[in-house]
């Protein structure tokens, strides 16, 4: 799954028509994408490290850091099959509670480039 960040980016790189030699499209897209990818951005940033509603988590089994009413923590996932949350067996004991909060998961870090 990409970014929908670089999605709206990338997608106002393509031509559909040309007005006047200039790309009619673009001209009123690539300002629109630059703002809206900006702005998600910026919300991310400002959402990175808060804990959410748990009725706004995803429930597509993206894993997520769940808290739940007791304070204890884990990493699981929303099963739409089963229609419950999910985790990891040897985090058992954090599922004493209801869950009432989440947070996404950091990005990976990135591998360090050779110089």
């Amino acid at each position: 799954m990409s970014d929908i960040v670089e999605e709206l980016l990338n997608d106002t790189k393509t031509e559909w028509s040309l007005e006047n030699g200039e790309p009619k499209r673009n001209k009123i897209i690539r300002p629109l994408s630059e703002k809206a990818a900006a702005e998600i951005t910026r919300l991310r940033a400002e959402l990175a490290g808060k804990w959410l509603p748990i009725e706004t988590a995803p429930k597509d089994r993206t894993d997520i850091l769940i808290l739940n009413d007791n304070g204890k923590s884990w990493v699981g996932w929303f099963s739409p099959v089963l229609g419950q949350w999910e985790w990891e067996i040897f985090t058992q004991n954090c599922m004493d509670g209801t869950p009432t909060h989440w947070q996404p998961l950091p990005s990976p870090p990135q591998p360090e480039s050779a110089t």
